[in-house]
């Protein structure tokens, strides 16, 4: 009898598809003992990032802070396994704690001293599925979490700032960056391993990068937006123009006398109501005094005369490298409400321009300062209503 013996070639190809088959079932089931289902709340955003990478980013934002400004956020983490699971590690890098075990949720806290960089978050496990098929994952970088680190800085102009100042993320209230006679400013995001096609602006000036400087902007907002992150940068603007407070006073001789006593009067009455301030600088007491200073102004001449001459004193200040570009402005906007609430019809005494004074204070009309830093240059423009934080 002949017998067929098959060729290598044949061999080969056979025992190819019996080996395939196998590894195709073992592959099957370790894909179904695999599945972890990872979630995060705030929900996680996928960034493509080159060559081919598609990486899982957690965006949050800290909280206002402690009294000393320092601000935390809390995240949590869970996995709904498919399989029998054996065991799950997590770390937290930067994060409070830095370990857990299971499935979850894991409250995870999140620091200022985490800004700006990725912190990985990092599981391996243990599953076994209802054929006892095992999948162990190594120690594998599974998320990212970012606090995004947001700073600005004026780049031009007399006095203006050229470090990096950071702005806060998560304030319950609206936080200017005071803008005198077009300095330009300039806006920045950290961190930069986000890919720079990612990170997208808007408003003012639009544009894609970690950067982007607007020059000489009006008042208005610049959004930033990287994937579901937002954060919206407000800018006010002040023209700070015409003759100094000497040369105004030069060419109103018959005015500066009484625009320089109502000054003084408006002090003395700042300085003894009891707006709850520790100094009379920058502050709520400082922004009823332009108020008021304004109000009386208005009230004895014209609204008109009220901006010319305290426009005088801020041009004077201008000279000043010292005086911040947000204290100008500050003063500006509050000398420009003292002048209108002295010109409205029915303003006849100084108890209705005080009671009218302190009413657009309480009401938040007025803006103030809130200080992240000793530098008068570094402080953010706050409506009157808001606690003032030195």
């Amino acid at each position: 009898m002949n017998i067929a013996i098959p060729n290598t070639a044949i061999l080969k190809s056979t025992l190819f598809c019996i080996v395939y088959a196998m590894l195709a079932m073992c592959c099957l089931s370790t894909t179904t003992a695999g599945t972890l289902g990872l979630t995060s709340n705030p929900t996680m955003d996928t960034v493509h990032v080159p060559p081919d990478i598609d990486k899982r980013y957690v965006f949050i934002k800290l909280d206002e802070g402690d009294d000393e400004g320092e601000g935390s956020a809390t995240l949590a983490f869970a996995v709904a396994p498919s399989a029998t699971l054996g065991n799950l590690s997590w770390t937290f890098d930067g994060g409070e704690p830095g370990t857990a075990q299971g499935n979850g949720p894991h409250p995870i806290l999140y620091e200022e001293n985490d800004e700006g960089v990725e912190n990985n978050v990092t599981f391996s496990s243990n599953r076994t599925d209802s054929e006892d098929n095992t999948c162990e994952t190594s120690p594998k970088i599974t998320a990212r979490v970012v606090i995004p680190k947001i700073e600005y800085q004026q780049t031009a102009g007399t006095g203006s700032l050229t470090a990096k100042i950071k702005h806060p993320l998560n304030l319950s209230f609206d936080a200017y960056i005071g803008i005198v006679n077009g300095n330009d400013v300039a806006f920045h995001f950290t961190p930069t391993s986000i890919p720079s096609a990612e990170v997208k602006w808007s408003g003012l000036q639009t544009g894609t990068g970690h950067s982007i400087t607007v020059s000489s902007p009006s008042s208005g907002n610049e959004v930033l937006t990287v994937k579901s992150f937002t954060h919206t940068f407000k800018v006010k603007a002040a023209t700070v123009t015409g003759p100094g407070k000497n040369l105004w006073g030069l060419a109103n001789l018959d005015k500066f006398r009484d625009v320089q006593r109502y000054g003084g009067e408006a002090s003395v009455w700042a300085a003894a109501y009891p707006f709850g301030d520790t100094s009379t600088n920058e502050n709520k007491t400082d922004a009823a005094r332009h108020c008021y200073w304004n109000a009386i102004t208005a009230a004895e001449y014209s609204s008109t005369v009220a901006i010319e001459a305290s426009t005088a004193y801020e041009v004077s200040n201008l000279g000043d490298t010292g005086y911040g570009r947000n204290s100008i402005c500050m003063d500006m906007h509050n000398n420009a409400k003292g002048a209108s609430i002295g010109s409205s019809a029915g303003v006849t005494t100084r108890t209705v321009l005080q009671a009218s004074v302190v009413s657009s204070l309480v009401a938040g009309e007025l803006l103030t300062l809130r200080r992240p830093s000793s530098s008068g240059q570094n402080e953010l423009l706050i409506p009157s209503d808001q606690p003032y934080a030195p």
